[in-house]
């Protein structure tokens, strides 16, 4: 698998090991999966520059609706 595009800062994330946690916690999986940031940028002001290759690298590294892997990280 590829990285997964922090939608905040442009920063990439194996996709492994954000859907593993073997990189980051449960909660900071949850805080990139859902868009609002990674550990690099603690959730800053989002800029909304990188909207598309967010959207991009989840379709990219998921055979699940984009959409529907945002809304259960923002549920948990």
């Amino acid at each position: 698998m590829g990285d997964i595009i922090c939608r905040v800062c442009g920063e990439p994330w194996d996709s492994f090991g954000v859907h593993s946690r073997t990189d980051v916690t449960n909660a900071e999986a949850k805080q990139i999966l859902s868009g609002k940031g990674c550990p690099s940028c603690k959730g800053k002001q989002q800029l909304y520059t990188h909207h598309i290759e967010f959207l991009q690298s989840m379709d990219d590294n998921t055979d699940r609706d984009v959409f529907e892997v945002i809304e259960e990280a923002e549920a948990d």
